[in-house]
């Protein structure tokens, strides 16, 4: 036990300053590691709780977990959209409206945002709670409730 000790002590006293340096930068690195890992973990498991509620008109047609990677269509006034979930987000890829402004909006990912095609009468409105999970109609929105945004 002794001369283990002794033999610590020695190697201890035999380091010098840029050993003691690059141990600390290792011990940085390694504590470094998890805490990215804790956090990229933690913006996965957030993104599996936020969807998208997609209503045409006055009707609610679907609820989509963004987690999860899918293309479906949608049904407007004007005709069928093409509508993408990736990378925690969803997009309008094609849609049969004029202007095309809903295409060019981009993805929506946090909870709040919208997407709005106002000529098909579709909105994406972004929730943070997982699908199973949705409220009652009482905590809707005054968007979600009327289902359209823009009166004619």
């Amino acid at each position: 036990m002794r001369t283990a000790t002794k033999k610590v002590l020695n190697l201890l006293l035999s380091l010098r300053v840029g050993d003691g340096f690059i141990f600390v930068l290792f011990i940085a690195l390694a504590v470094g590691s998890f805490w990215v890992g804790g956090f990229v973990r933690a913006k996965d498991k957030a993104a599996a709780n936020v969807i998208a509620v997609i209503t045409v008109g006055n009707h609610e047609i679907a609820a989509v977990n963004l987690a999860d990677s899918s293309d479906f269509k949608v049904h407007g006034a004007l005709g069928e959209m093409a509508l993408r979930v990736e990378n925690n987000g969803i997009r309008v890829r094609r849609s049969a409206c004029p202007n095309q402004v809903c295409v060019k909006q981009g993805a929506a990912r946090r909870p709040g945002e919208m997407l709005v095609c106002v000529p098909n009468r579709m909105i994406v409105f972004i929730r943070g709670k997982a699908a199973t999970e949705m409220p009652p109609a009482s905590e809707k929105t005054p968007v979600e409730r009327r289902g359209d945004a823009v009166t004619y």
